[in-house]
């Protein structure tokens, strides 16, 4: 819930024992879960109702003191309200909308779907989520998977397949064609949303030095973005920034602001205590 962290499962159907099975299989991968919020689907109540019956059982067997340490708080938001639900419901569309674009009404098999949707839950998890001013030689952001692994989700090297017709390739090459479309659409449309859109008749703040920035690169492979340190500025004759220097993993190059998705401001970085709430 703070790092928006992505975990996908594929399931056979919407009954209570299929999510059950696919809850043992998330706590068995990520660990015990302390509270879990969801909508208050039928699925959703009956395996509520399933699980509540097992720790019961669990109760009789003299683990009272191992279900208190371990135990899970299940929290139905309200009903007719997914708004409420907006952070993980965001999650999902941005798994789904992209998903359903690139297979349309092609046919899979199950092993297929499930690959497909681990390399999915990859990317999701690949995004940078806040910077490090910091630590200027190693790492520029902080991603999920850093949390989820200690070090940043990194696909295998593939060859772009994009532009392959599909009856062409094999099914296993099939399925990494699809992630690749997924990800040029899914990391556009992520690039995007954190450009901010302001009139030409607002002032905006200019990018500054030091500053830690996505920049906006067509045909990276999947899981790698482009992160950059501002190392210099090449102002106008309007004192308006528009063309920086930057430093990346590659080297220094140069681009316009347009292409530049700043993470956060280093004023802000700077104004939240390490409990991660305001000065």
């Amino acid at each position: 819930m703070v790092i928006k962290a992505v975990h996908i499962e594929v399931v056979d159907d919407l009954s209570a024992q299929v999510f059950s099975d696919a809850f043992t299989r998330f706590v068995s991968r990520r660990g015990a879960c302390r509270d879990l919020y969801s909508d208050d689907g039928t699925a959703f109540v009956g395996a509520n109702r399933l699980l509540k019956e097992d720790l019961a059982a669990w109760q009789g067997e003299n683990n009272k003191r191992s279900l208190a340490d371990s135990g899970t708080r299940w929290h139905f938001i309200t009903p007719s309200a997914s708004h409420q639900g907006g952070l993980w419901e965001a999650a999902v569309k941005s798994a789904k909308h992209n998903l359903t674009r690139c297979v349309g009404t092609q046919v899979m098999w199950y092993s297929q779907l499930q690959t497909l949707a681990v390399r999915i839950e990859a990317c999701l998890n690949s995004r940078p989520i806040t910077p490090l001013y910091d630590d200027p030689e190693v790492k520029l952001a902080l991603t999920p998977g850093d949390f989820l692994i200690g070090s940043p989700l990194l696909a295998v090297p593939e060859p772009d397949i994009k532009h392959i017709p599909s009856n062409r390739l094999k099914q296993w090459q099939w399925i990494r064609q699809i992630q690749q479309g997924f990800w040029k659409r899914w990391s556009e449309e992520y690039l995007t949303i954190l450009q901010r859109r302001n009139k030409w008749f607002r002032r905006t703040r200019n990018i500054r030095v030091d500053d830690i920035v996505l920049v906006k690169q067509e045909n990276l492979p999947p899981t790698h973005w482009c992160r950059g340190r501002v190392t210099a500025l090449h102002p106008g004759a309007d004192e308006v920034v528009r063309n920086v220097t930057l430093r990346t993993a590659r080297g220094y190059m140069k681009r316009a602001i347009q292409k530049l998705c700043l993470l956060i401001e280093k004023e802000d970085f700077e104004s939240i205590d390490s409990t991660g709430q305001d000065v």
